[in-house]
């Protein structure tokens, strides 16, 4: 899963009502583990111009879970 696929899955599971509050907890922190394996720990990603939306995705994550 590339990053814009994270982004859209963030921006769909955020605005759901479906969705239980502790679920979502549960898939973001999924999402930030994956995030941080896929773009912080692989060398193709260090001058990737997706770097910079995986670490702004990755705060808006951080910054979601710590409000909720």
């Amino acid at each position: 899963m590339g990053i814009k696929d994270f982004e859209l899955n963030f921006e769909m599971i955020q605005g759901s009502k479906k969705i239980s509050c502790e679920r979502k907890r549960e898939l973001f922190q999924n999402f930030l583990n994956e995030i941080e394996m896929i773009c912080f720990h692989s060398s193709e990603y260090n001058n990737s111009p997706e770097k910079e939306s995986a670490e702004n995705l990755y705060g808006q994550i951080k910054n979601y879970l710590n409000e909720a």
